[in-house]
């Protein structure tokens, strides 16, 4: 059986795919992790974010459905997500889902 990994494995794994742009990587990792009874952190969520931005084509949907799901699982956002965010949105629509969200003001 072996160890299992932890969420710190998780997340510093994914960075490396993550800076790839290999989001399927990471959406395999985050089903992994979910298996293994794990819970995403801020730290996955950033790869999650950051492989969505890299993607060759970018893929923005995915990223603005994987925030929210986050948000509304109750996880706090910080600036490092504020900052991959909008890189896997662009500024505008980043800003509409903050705002829509109550993230951020009008």
């Amino acid at each position: 059986d072996g160890l299992k990994p932890n969420i710190v494995c998780y997340a510093s794994l994914s960075l490396t795919f993550a800076n790839a742009g290999l989001w399927s990587k990471v959406e395999d990792l985050q089903e992994e992790l979910t298996q293994d009874s794990l819970t995403m952190n801020s730290h996955f969520l950033f790869a999650l974010l950051l492989s969505y931005s890299k993607g060759k084509p970018r893929q923005s949907d995915r990223a603005e459905a994987a925030f929210r799901k986050a948000m509304a699982s109750g996880m706090e956002i910080n600036q490092h997500l504020r900052s991959v965010l909008n890189s896997a949105l662009g500024r505008p629509r980043c800003q509409l889902v903050l705002q829509d969200l109550k993230l951020v003001g009008p």
